[in-house]
C-alpha cells in the first residue's frame, strides 16, 4: 500500500501536473492519508511547512490536494453549508480512498481503527450516493456538536441521511454525546430516522425526534 501511493503521487500527481517539489508532494500524501478522518486544515499544512522552511504556498498546497483526489487517493468532504466561499476556510476533512491506506501510512494511535471505520462507511455511502443527486458532507451544530456524516443537498436543504460512526457504545458519555448530538440534527432537518454505525453493537434507541437505529458496521456494508 504504501508502495502503491509513493507510486500514485510520482505518476499521477507530480509528473501529471508538474508540480516541481516532489519530495514535499510525497511527504503531504502521507500527512493526508494518516489523517483520513480528521479535520485537515491548509493553513496549519502552510504554518508548519513555514517553520521547516519548505511551504510552496497555500495556493499549491490545494492543487496538490485536488491532484491527490483527481489521482483517486483520497476525497475531501465539507460542510453541510450553502456558502461555497467559507467551504475551505471553515476547514474540511479527507478520506484515504481505502482504509489499508491509513492502516499502512499511519502510526498506531489510539483512534486508528475508529478512523478506519469511519473511512469505510464514507467510502460505502459514497459508493450508494453515486445514483442520487446531492453530497455527502459533515453537519457542524449550533450546540458545538458534529454528525460524521450528512448526506443530502444542501442547496435545498434536503436530508436523505443522518449517520454518526462511533467504535462502540459501552462509554454512557459517549453514548450520549452522539444520540445528542443527532437528536439535534433530526429536529433540525424534520428526519424521524437516523444511524450509528459502530463494529459489533446493534439497538434501537427510541428518542422524542423518531428512531436511532445502531447498527454493527458488517450488516450496514451488507444492508
Amino acid at each position: 500500500m504504501q508502495s502503491y501511493a509513493q507510486f500514485t503521487v510520482a505518476r499521477d500527481v507530480v509528473e501529471r501536473h508538474g508540480f516541481s517539489n516532489a519530495a514535499f508532494a510525497r511527504n503531504l500524501a502521507r500527512i493526508s492519508l494518516a489523517s483520513s478522518g480528521r479535520d485537515f486544515s491548509i493553513s496549519k499544512i502552510d504554518g508548519m511547512s513555514r517553520s521547516a522552511g519548505c511551504s510552496p504556498g497555500r495556493a499549491t498546497i490545494t492543487a496538490i490536494i485536488d491532484a491527490f483526489e483527481d489521482a483517486h487517493l483520497l476525497h475531501q468532504v465539507y460542510e453541510f453549508t450553502h456558502s461555497v466561499q467559507k467551504v475551505r476556510l471553515r476547514g474540511f476533512k479527507v478520506y484515504a480512498e481505502d482504509p489499508g491506506l491509513l492502516c499502512a501510512l499511519a502510526p498506531a494511535t489510539s483512534d486508528g481503527l475508529t478512523r478506519a471505520l469511519e473511512t469505510a462507511v464514507y467510502l460505502e455511502m459514497r459508493r450508494r450516493a453515486s445514483s442520487r443527486v446531492g453530497s455527502i458532507a459533515l453537519l457542524k451544530l449550533k450546540s458545538g456538536k458534529e454528525i460524521n456524516f450528512i448526506e443530502g443537498d444542501e442547496a435545498f436543504g434536503i436530508t436523505y441521511e443522518l449517520i454518526q460512526v462511533s467504535l462502540n457504545m459501552d462509554n454512557e458519555v459517549t453514548r450520549q454525546r452522539e444520540v445528542s448530538a443527532l437528536q439535534e440534527a433530526m429536529a433540525r432537518f424534520e428526519k424521524g430516522e437516523a444511524t450509528i454505525v459502530t463494529l459489533d453493537e446493534e439497538s434501537t434507541i427510541n428518542i422524542p425526534e423518531g428512531v436511532i437505529h445502531v447498527i454493527p458496521a458488517w450488516k450496514w456494508l451488507l444492508g
